[in-house]
Parts: C-alpha cells; structure tokens; sequence
C-alpha cells in the first residue's frame, strides 16, 4: 500500500511527470529506474496536438455501449459470484451472503458518483473518505471467516487495498484539475488587467477547463475499469494503445488467445500433477506417524508446495492474459501487461521481482520508495537504498497478507508469511555481492522459500493438515 496522498502538483508540467513514472526501481541499478512500459515511449512523441488527439480516440474507446455492457458484465458477473460464494459458507443465510454485495455498492457509488467530473474537489474529498470506510470494512463480515466465504474475505480484502489507492489517486487528480484551473483564470485576469479589462475572458474559460480536461479523459467507464478493481491493469494514457481496426486489432487478438491458450494447457498439466499427489492432509499425517512412508509423503508435500507455487505464478498470468484479451476483442484497446516480458527468463531475484505485478509496483516506487531515498539523502544518512527496500518489500509483504488476515489466518501463519518478503532483499543484497546469476538460481531460491508462503495457505484450506501438525 502506498501513501494515500502525495505532494500536490503546482502546474500542469508536473502533472505529466507524475503520469510517466517508471514502473519500478526499488530493486534495481540506474538502468531500469530510466525504463518505461512500451506505450510510454509511444505516447510521448509528437506535438501536443496529436497527444490530444490520441488521448481523446482512448478515451472514447472506454465509453462505447460495448466497453460500458462489458463494464456491468464484469462487475454484475464478480458480484453474484462471490455472493453465491458465501451462500456455501457453513450456517450462511440468504441474508447474510447478500450483505456481501454491500461492498459492490459502496465501490459503484464511489466511482461512479463521488469522484464524478461535476463534483468540487473538497466534496469529493469527504464523500471519498465516507465510501472507503465501508470498503475496507466489510471483507471483515463473520461470513468471510467461515467455509467457503473465506474466499469472499481474501477477494475483497485484495481489491479492496488497490482500489483504495486508486481512488485517492483519482482524487488527486481533481484536485490538480481544479488547481490547473485556477492557476489559468489567475493568469487570465492579470492578463486582462494588463490590457485594460479586455483580454482575460476567453482563457478562464469560465472556470470550466478543469472538470473539461477530467471529465474528457476520465469518463464514467474509463473511471470503473480503473478504479473498481476489476483488474489490477492501469488504464492511464500510457498503459493503452488504440489498435487500429482490421489487421492489427485481428493480430492482436490472436497473439492473445494464443498466450492465453498456452497458460490454459500449463495449468491443466499441474493441476493433473496435483491430483495424482496424496491430500496435504493426508501427506503431513503419514510424515508424522513416523511411518516408513514417512520420507514419500514429505517429497509428496514439497512437491504440491512447488506445483503449487508454479501454479499461482501462472493463475496471475492467466489473469492478465485474458483480461487483455477481452480490452482487446470487445474495446480495441492494447493494454500494457501487469508482468514484464522477461519474468518466465529471469536469471537473478532483482529481474523476477521487476517483472512482478508491474502497477502495484509503479504504487511502492511512488510511494513507499523514492520518499524513503529522498529523506535519507536530505539528513544525510546512508544505508539508504537497503532500508528503503527493506520498507518496500515489508509493507508488499502486509499487502499480500492483509487478503489473508480478512479470510481469519491465524497471526503464526501470517508470520511465516511476511518471511518469505523480508528475505527478498537479503537475496538481492547476495546476489549482487556474490554475482550470483542464472535461472536455476532465481527459481531455484524462490522454489525453496516457496514453502513460507504456500504451506501456511494449505495449512489454512485443510483442517486435516492442522490437526496433523497438533
């Protein structure tokens, strides 16, 4: 999580440098803090009226009736789901499992109407914070801790953290709208002091510049896609391309439904492999008996742990395949990947953690990292760069924790949890003084630490595991 609000922006330049901030730096050299997503470059070429140009054609893209049905479908589609989720959940009545489609109310309204472009900032402002309380609030219903509804808690408790973020990110940006604005009238009426009271008129504009420019970029749908967690995927002007209709949209869409293709048979073959493995349950069981199979169920277990690993890598691949794929087909947008290129060929932990889930990325770099940098350097202190990269992977630790914690884990597995991120920097910190590189190293360290991460989860989904282990 990052922090909620930034310093404000005192002119429009500032703005679009915030915009295009590189995606990640906090473990990496000079080299990758100065490279952007393949958009950005694309994005920043040409004069600021072909900028417009190109900004307007994305955002028109985003408000088309199928870009708004595939909006309600996703949405309407994540509500039901989860509410018939938690109808399964032990003892649940029809009326408990609806109380958790509160949450879907609290999010449309707040993204919806309080950060709408006709609202002032400072209304915006206290109804974001009113909406947020709810959000954050109910993945804590009791029926998120029982059954089948623990997954409806540790759904809604990871949406939940990226979309708070978002919104006060969006509400950042009204307030520089409006603060652009009155910087312009200001200009404007020195200007038509200047010439006696005539010429500061036509570029105040009537003081409607700044909910022009909001309103034009960040209409209603453009605003659900990017705030209401249905994909963890930026939609700002740099992360999206128009693809031009016929042959490069068709390219597209079949470069994607082969991408996707390919995870699909990934995951089936581990899942195959997994069936084939005893039950945690009953593998944790047979190495505690002391049995002579003893030494075939923990290999059994280290190897579900694994496949297990390898699987959640490629179900977050999956995700961001078929995600792109539908902006693709149904809005003719390109939308950059929230995984680098180079996460399935990473040699070193640096290069896989910079291909990981490139927005929550960009959120840390912004928000966590560079002020930390920042602070040290202005009291002098060294030991900068190590501390705020122990910070940064802390407080990603808690992130990936908080969904756990909604669904009722108890603090002991959330600790070993939170290990498996503080050892992330101890590791790049090694690799970088000992020159440790290749793949059979990066997996290989990662498959081995897999076990703080994956074993309290199965912990958690098998109550034959837990009584095992008692």
């Amino acid at each position: 999580m990052t922090s909620i609000k930034a310093g404000r922006s005192k002119s429009p330049s500032r703005r679009s440098a915030r915009s295009t901030a590189p995606p990640v730096a906090f473990v990496a050299g000079p080299a990758s803090r100065t490279a952007g997503t393949k958009h950005e470059s694309g994005g920043s070429g040409g004069s600021g009226a072909d900028n417009n140009k190109r900004q307007a054609a994305t955002a028109a893209l985003f408000e088309t009736p199928a870009a708004a049905a595939l909006a309600l479908a996703l949405v309407g589609g994540f509500c039901i789901g989860l509410v018939a989720v938690a109808a399964q959940a032990p003892g649940a009545s029809v009326a408990e499992a609806l109380l958790t489609s509160l949450w879907f109310v609290a999010i449309t309204l707040q993204f919806t109407w309080v950060l709408a472009p006709w609202h002032a900032a400072p209304f915006a402002r206290r109804w974001t914070y009113a909406t947020t309380l709810p959000i954050f609030l109910l993945p804590h219903l009791p029926i998120c801790k029982r059954g089948a509804g623990k997954a409806v808690g540790a759904a809604q408790g990871a949406a939940a953290l990226v979309l708070i973020v978002r919104s006060f990110s969006m509400l950042h940006r009204m307030e520089e709208e409006e603060e652009a604005e009155a910087a312009e009238a200001a200009e404007a009426a020195a200007e038509g002091r200047e010439k006696g009271g005539g010429g500061g008129a036509g570029r105040g504009g009537g003081g409607s510049s700044g909910a022009a420019r909001w309103s034009s970029r960040w209409g209603r749908w453009r605003r659900v896609y990017q705030g209401m967690a249905l994909g963890w995927h930026d939609v700002d002007e740099q992360c999206v391309r128009v693809l031009a209709p016929g042959a490069e949209h068709a390219a597209a869409t079949r470069a994607l439904a082969a991408e996707l293709a390919r995870i699909v048979v990934f995951m089936a073959g581990s899942a195959s492999l997994m069936s084939v493995l005893p039950p945690p349950g009953a593998a944790a069981t047979a190495a505690g008996g002391g049995g002579g199979g003893g030494g075939g169920a923990e290999a059994a277990l280290a190897a579900r742990i694994a496949l297990g690993g390898c699987s959640t890598v490629a179900g977050f691949h999956l995700f961001d395949s078929a995600w792109r794929l539908l902006m693709c087909r149904v809005n003719r947008l390109s939308v950059d990947s929230i995984l680098g290129g180079s996460l399935w060929r990473s040699e070193s932990v640096r290069e896989l953690w910079l291909a990981w889930n490139l927005p929550v990325q960009r959120l840390l770099l912004r928000g966590v990292y560079l002020p930390l940098r920042r602070r040290r350097r202005r009291h002098g202190h060294a030991g900068g760069r190590v501390l705020a990269q122990l910070a940064t992977f802390a407080l990603s630790g808690c992130c990936h924790l908080w969904p756990c914690f909604c669904a009722g884990l108890a603090w002991e597995q959330l600790g070993c949890m939170l290990l498996f991120f503080l050892a992330q920097p101890a590791l790049v910190a090694a690799e970088g003084a000992l020159g440790l590189r290749g793949r059979v190293w990066a997996i290989g360290v990662e498959l081995c630490l897999m076990p703080l991460f994956v074993l309290p989860v199965l912990k958690f989904t098998d109550p034959q595991m837990t009584m095992a282990q008692q």
